[in-house]
């Protein structure tokens, strides 16, 4: 269910009860910037856009940790790069299945280690010439 408001403001963020279900409210201003509502009491500013005919909601942040003001300025930004042919959804959903240092150490200890093994066993093999030089 969605409401149209005016602005989307701190003190509209702040006084905004949950009701039964969630509840996106839109802000007129900025087209797709909105306040979602769950009816647990959770608020979060949402930025919903159109990109390669589809439809996406992204998740700007929660109130209170995000202000409204700071909110609709990450949402501007992000309309820039819609406006642009950027996907923002995308691209966060990218930086989240790159490989983080964990991964990484994995196919080290899985591929590395075994070359580091054999160049070791390779310079022992050497290490009587080297001596005896």
């Amino acid at each position: 269910m969605t409401d149209t408001m005016p602005v989307i403001a701190e003190t509209f963020a702040k006084k905004t009860a949950p009701q039964a279900s969630t509840k996106i409210y839109y802000d007129d201003s900025l087209p797709g910037f909105g306040l979602r509502v769950t009816k647990g009491g959770g608020k979060a500013f949402i930025l919903n856009y159109h990109i390669n005919r589809r439809e996406r909601r992204f998740t700007i942040g929660n109130y209170p940790a995000w202000t409204a003001a700071a909110a609709r300025e990450e949402a501007r930004r992000l309309r820039r790069l819609i406006d642009q042919g950027s996907d923002p959804l995308e691209a966060r959903n990218e930086r989240r299945a790159a490989p983080d240092v964990a991964d990484l150490w994995q196919e080290y200890a899985r591929i590395g280690a075994q070359f580091t093994f054999t160049m070791a066993a390779c310079n022992l093999a050497r290490l009587p010439k080297l001596l005896a030089a």
